[in-house]
């Protein structure tokens, strides 16, 4: 039946991954060729055909090089497609141009042939292969990819075994200053862009010779974009977004900018830039090489804080409403600052500390100077209640000092204050007192821990103290009068002695009173003791709180209470106890009430 069928050719299209899957070396390769089949008058064609596919190497005669029959191709309303390859494998190289000629049925082939378009040629591609530019003056590409897809990727390279690369780029001209990889996009894409999974790096970039001074990788950009960007999307990732390290004298980041900041680093939860170091050095240096400039200058953007390290000051400080220098240390210093002429530490701040510091094992803030105050601290507000220095000790167990002064001579001061416009003074911390204050208008002074005196008050009232809740009490302590004016009640919870005899003070006050029911129970007294009787000897036990008590030790006085007929009370002791015996003129013991009174002598 020649001339039967014509047919339109629409297309050769390479399957994806060539439908060879990862077996690249032992698959077929195979080609998806899909045409349009009509009859002589041009009505399509639906059914069932036996078609014939041949290769020749030109589009008008030449050689068969390939050929494949497929007994039943499946077409619908003119359309079909066939796999070839699928029954005969091509045995081809596909370096050379390749026409297609199709047969339908018993007819003759039909014409013209159809020369396989750019796309099948990939598959000469195969393992092993190789795509060689001779022309040296050329200024081609050896091998040049594309797509217009919107989606897949223009060339992809894909290796599951265990070794070897899964691409490699080299450069075999030792003279040639081009990249080995180059990358150029005109979209907001990355022009490299590399995925790693878990363990593997995204990126490595190597320096095999110890002479090169190229670096290992270069960004650069001409825009106003980054020149380069390092990006961590996992949040509970704990690696760092850039690290750097170098085992020779280099530095391990270095960054420079004509006009802005050299290096930048921000955190919304930790440390923007942070710096450590195990061999004694700085963990982070600035350096300004103009008068004008600052070794290290921070801003905090969203309250308008700043400091800068290493101009007029070694630390410069300043904030709104913080501290304007903070410093933290678990073993040293928080804060250390040194200056042969000016201060060694300097802090501002309208509504907190100037300068605060604080360390678990050390000093928080250590000031040292040759000349002038190792640390000096101003007062400005016009409010009550803010000091020029002030310390504060927020452990609850142990000894803590909010501030503490020591001095090393006979002459120097722990800590000294002066009131300038009358020139009172005071200062804490010397061989002579702990606390000295001097009034220089009435000459009056105070001193708190001398060699003579624990306390020392000088005035019309030595020691003056006054209730601010209750005005109504209050004391004196070196009056004109008194040695003590107390005008309401005073509870002395330790004993109170009165010298009778010169230099053998004793007891003015008793261990312990009371009175007692008959049934033991205690009507009152001085609270520090309790009462039983013991119905089997009828005697009254009374145990005094902290008091081993024996007759001999104590002085003791009982008297009964009540009753018309005459009793009479003894005392003894027994297991470090009070006994109290009540007795009636018959000498039988009774139970009664009475009272007791009990000194040490």
């Amino acid at each position: 039946m020649a001339g039967l069928f014509r047919r339109v050719m629409m297309g050769i299209i390479l399957c994806s991954a060539l439908l060879i899957g990862n077996a690249f070396a032992d698959a077929p390769k195979i080609v998806n060729y899909q045409g349009y089949l009509t009859d002589a008058v041009g009505t399509p064609v639906s059914g069932a055909n036996s078609m014939v596919f041949n290769l020749y190497n030109s589009s008008v005669g030449g050689a068969l090089l390939w050929s494949e029959a497929q007994p039943a191709v499946t077409v619908t309303n003119g359309i079909y497609q066939v796999n070839l390859g699928s029954v005969t494998p091509f045995n081809l190289s596909f370096d050379q141009p390749y026409y297609l000629g199709v047969a339908v049925g018993a007819d003759p082939e039909m014409t013209p042939r159809q020369p396989f378009t750019g796309t099948p040629y990939a598959l000469g591609l195969a393992p092993g292969s190789s795509v060689t530019l001779s022309d040296s003056g050329s200024n081609a590409s050896a091998l040049s990819v594309s797509s217009n897809s919107a989606n897949a990727n223009a060339f992809s390279v894909t290796k599951t075994g265990l070794n070897g690369n899964g691409g490699s780029f080299v450069i075999n001209e030792a003279t040639n200053n081009h990249g080995a990889v180059y990358g150029y996009t005109q979209g907001t894409g990355a022009a490299i862009f590399g995925v790693a999974t878990t363990g593997a790096s995204a990126g490595q970039f190597d320096i095999g010779s110890a002479a090169n001074p190229k670096p290992a990788l270069l960004a650069q950009t001409s825009g106003t974009g980054n020149a380069g960007r390092f990006l961590i999307n996992n949040p509970s990732s704990t690696n760092h977004t850039i690290y750097t390290t170098t085992s020779g004298g280099g530095y391990g980041v270095w960054a420079g900018s004509a006009s802005g900041i050299g290096v930048y680093g921000s955190s919304t939860t930790s440390n923007g830039i942070f710096g450590i170091t195990s061999n004694g050095v700085t963990g982070v240096t600035g350096r300004a090489d103009n008068a004008a400039g600052y070794g290290v200058y921070g801003v905090n953007w969203a309250t308008g804080a700043y400091g800068y390290l290493g101009k007029e000051y070694g630390v410069f400080g300043n904030a709104g409403s913080m501290a304007g220098v903070r410093g933290q240390s678990s073993s040293s210093y928080g804060v250390y600052g040194s200056s042969t002429s000016a201060y060694g530490v300097y802090g501002s701040s309208d509504s907190s500390s100037g300068v605060h510091g604080s360390s678990s094992t050390s000093s928080g803030v250590y000031g040292s100077s040759a000349s002038s105050h190792g640390v000096y601290g101003v007062n400005t507000a016009a409010t009550s209640g803010i000091a020029g220095v002030y310390g504060r000790a927020n452990n609850t167990t142990g000894t803590t000092y909010g501030v503490m002064g020591t001095c090393a001579g006979s002459t120097s001061y722990g800590v000294y204050g002066n009131h300038g416009t009358t020139s009172n003074y005071g200062y804490l911390g010397t061989n002579g007192y702990g606390a000295y204050g001097y009034n220089n208008s009435s000459h009056n002074y105070g001193g708190l821990g001398g060699a003579t005196a624990g306390v020392q008050g000088s005035g019309t009232n030595g020691v003056y103290a006054y209730n601010s809740t209750n005005p109504a009490i209050n004391a004196y302590l070196a009056t004109g009068t008194y040695a003590g004016d107390f005008s309401s009640d005073i509870r002395v919870k330790g004993n109170i002695n009165r010298e009778y005899v010169t230099g053998s003070p004793k007891n003015a006050v008793p261990v312990a009173y009371g009175t007692i029911n008959s049934d033991a129970s205690v009507s009152g007294g001085s609270g520090n003791f309790t009462a039983v009787y013991d119905s089997t000897n009828k005697w009254y036990e009374i145990t005094i709180t902290a008091e081993t008590y024996h007759y001999t030790s104590y002085s003791t006085t009982a008297n009964t209470i009540g009753g018309t007929v005459p009793r009479f009370a003894t005392t003894s002791s027994v297991s470090g106890r009070l006994i109290v015996s009540i007795f009636d003129l018959s000498g039988n013991r009774q139970q009664n009430m009475f009272n007791f009174v009990v000194f040490r002598p």
